[in-house]
């Protein structure tokens, strides 16, 4: 079964959206190369909504936006590709990918005293990379939010296109979709040997508390924007994406949500959610969910099974289920390709997920 990723741009042409060229940047060499604006698709299967599919049908695009679906629509002067039956889909969306972005001055004008609290950062500093990007492309995703990987307040995310750099420079760099999507945030802490404030929970919530709080007063006061980071946190406009290392890091995001009138966060599991299944429900936080399940546990020896705890067992079994869980619960649930273990496939273990239980039409609105 043959199965074809498109993006699909509504408005405007993929080349519309690319990004301008700063006006004093030197000029492309050469002319501009002929991009056909009319495309006929023809003898497709597709998928226009989970659940929802036209067999044996045409896709009619015009300067990169679909103008028609039907059978038998009149080419005219587009450019006909027969695809024998392939399937046809919208290009699927990864919701949370890290990159590593470069360290900020630590000395310049208003920044924290803490260098885990870097609200100021953005992901768009490091982009996705044309690897990353690649292997996206590769399992079908046309399109990822990009989060800074570390810290507290960790900074904006960004949601980008996954498409390679266009080999012509007339025509830009690949789209940005929104450069501040929302505010990553983490739960990272130091080690008692580097004496790393924060090196507890405690501490982090702690820090997470203040931090908030002196961006409340810094508003109400009424001082105009500047270089201060505290800026850069704007509760109630901003979606808050809490990066969680174990289930019960949920609650502690929660809290302090509640605590300061946040109406939007986002929990990115680590697949041991099912383990506080009751709590996400009560939360009602949408959910991005990895698919990443443990290796099998050693129970081959009589010495190995002794030192095998109950919990590892009841992970192992159950991390397959977990987007399922989370579905039935009816919280919102995304699925991304991060947080793997080396090794690990995305699409074999979302076939394992389906075989668990998971409904395919939903694990396919998940992508």
């Amino acid at each position: 079964m043959k199965y074809v990723p498109i993006a699909l741009l509504t408005g405007a042409s993929a080349i519309a959206l690319a990004q301008p060229q700063a006006p004093l940047a030197p000029r492309p060499n050469g002319m501009s190369p002929a991009t056909p604006s009319r495309h006929l698709i023809t003898n497709a299967t597709i998928h226009t909504a989970p659940g929802t599919t036209l067999e044996d049908t045409d896709i009619l695009i015009v300067d990169g936006v679909i103008s028609a679906i039907g059978t038998d629509l009149a080419p005219g002067t587009a450019q006909v590709w027969n695809i024998d039956g392939a399937h046809i889909y919208a290009g699927f969306i990864d919701p949370y990918i890290e990159v590593e972005t470069p360290d900020l001055p630590s000395n310049a004008v208003g920044t924290h005293w803490s260098t885990r609290i870097t609200p100021h950062d953005n992901a768009l500093n490091a982009g996705l990379g044309s690897d990353a990007a690649e292997s996206l492309r590769a399992m079908g995703f046309t399109t990822a939010m990009i989060a800074p990987d570390s810290g507290i307040f960790r900074g904006w995310t960004a949601v980008v296109s996954t498409a390679k750099d266009f080999e012509e420079d007339s025509l830009g760099d690949p789209p940005v979709y929104s450069a501040h999507a929302g505010q990553a945030m983490g739960f990272d802490r130091g080690s008692w040997g580097d004496r790393g404030y924060p090196t507890s929970h405690m501490g982090v919530v702690a820090l997470m508390r203040q931090t908030f709080s002196d961006a409340d007063t810094r508003r109400a006061s009424g001082e105009p924007a500047d270089a201060n980071i505290l800026d850069h946190i704007h509760p109630s406009d901003t979606t808050f994406y809490y990066d969680i290392s174990q289930e019960l890091e949920a609650a502690l995001a929660d809290d302090v949500a509640g605590e300061f009138n946040h109406p939007n966060i986002v929990i990115v599991d680590n697949g041991t959610a099912h383990r506080r299944l009751d709590l996400f429900k009560e939360m009602g936080h949408p959910v991005i969910v990895p698919l990443t399940y443990p290796e099998t546990p050693d129970v081959f020896s009589v010495g190995a099974v002794d030192s095998v705890e109950l919990a590892e067992l009841q992970h192992y079994e159950r991390a397959p289920a977990n987007a399922r869980w989370l579905h039935n619960a009816g919280l919102d649930v995304a699925l991304t390709t991060s947080k793997r273990r080396s090794g690990e496939k995305f699409w074999d273990n979302l076939h394992t997920a389906i075989d668990k239980g998971l409904p395919a039409d939903d694990a396919l609105a998940m992508l």
